[in-house]
């Protein structure tokens, strides 16, 4: 196995990855020996891959972190407003009902008399003409009679 071969067919990837056969793996460990640059080589793709992995795992902890935080804010954003709602509702009833109570309790009745005589007087008329009429008719059958 010469340092062209190991290069066309990326065998220092394949070592590192443990994709290689055993046959291939024994010509290029013995290669390997041998070769000053070949070894360097190695060594640079080792460092390579490895570097690659560590900003993979920094970049996957940043994302996570991210989608964490996004799903923290979303959180937030949905407030649920059909309870607020509901408080207010409840909290409207505990002042407002006792409020007109109060009002209607603390009101001069004197605002409502003005209402009173003119039932009175609509009574007193219709109880009237109730009467009249009944008058009436007693006197027609008194006069039918004689």
């Amino acid at each position: 196995m010469d340092c062209q071969t190991i290069l066309q067919n990326e065998f220092h990837e394949k070592y590192l990855s443990e994709q290689l056969s055993e046959e291939e793996r024994s010509e290029y460990v013995r290669h390997l020996n041998q070769c000053k640059s070949c070894q360097k080589q190695l060594e640079d793709q080792r460092l390579f891959i490895a570097g690659i992995r560590a900003m993979g795992r920094e970049q996957m902890k940043a994302e996570i972190r991210m989608q964490v935080k996004e799903q923290r804010v979303g959180k937030t954003e949905s407030f649920d407003w059909t309870r607020l709602a509901k408080i207010a509702a409840v909290l409207f009833m505990f002042v407002m009902i006792p409020g007109v109570f109060y009002y209607y309790q603390k009101t001069d009745s004197a605002s409502l008399r003005p209402l009173a005589p003119e039932v009175e007087d609509t009574r007193t008329a219709t109880e009237d003409e109730a009467a009249t009429s009944a008058e009436a008719d007693q006197t027609e059958q008194v006069d039918k009679l004689t």
